[in-house]
């Protein structure tokens, strides 16, 4: 009986463990990643039996559907000034260019995925998000992304601030 208690309690300090772990790396991301934009494609922005959130399709899906994915699932991505995805390859292996970085790519809904293809949001306020045109992610140098804002035609956060 003894043993069990023991065995539970390193069973759940474990858990605890790579559950923190995953949480900082989450936050070291969030707080050192690089910003890296992606043009939005149009989708279907509502689910009744999930509430109300924004399914996301990236304008850079349109050419790499028809592709099979490399066993390293990453993409090499070309940066704009503004920090707007302009082009998207398969990283097989080429050096990166100045302005190019690693993103990692996973099949989604709409076909290529990285980072989110959602963003959730309170209900009722699916207004708040009809002029978003762009995804914010940060990125990690192995290419890990996460999705940090929407934003407007502008380059600013939604929803707007008054």
């Amino acid at each position: 009986m003894r043993m069990r208690k023991g065995l539970l309690f390193v069973v759940l300090a474990l858990i605890l463990l790579a559950a923190n772990l995953a949480i900082y790396q989450k936050q070291q991301l969030l707080g050192s990643g690089s910003v890296m934009r992606l043009e939005l494609a149009p989708v279907d922005p509502r689910a009744l039996m999930q509430g109300d959130y924004m399914a996301l399709n990236y304008a850079l899906n349109s050419h790499l559907r028809s592709t099979e994915i490399p066993g390293n699932h990453r993409l090499i991505v070309t940066l704009n000034p503004q920090r707007i995805a302009t082009e998207a390859g398969w990283d097989r292996g080429q050096p990166l260019k100045e302005n190019q970085y690693y993103l990692q790519a996973h099949r989604g809904n709409q076909g290529i995925a990285v980072a989110s293809d959602v963003w959730f949001f309170e209900e009722g306020h699916a207004k708040d998000y009809i002029d978003a045109r762009y995804g914010e992610l940060r990125v990690a140098e192995d290419g890990t992304a996460l999705l940090v804002a929407l934003l407007d035609e502008q380059l600013k956060p939604l929803p707007a601030t008054p």
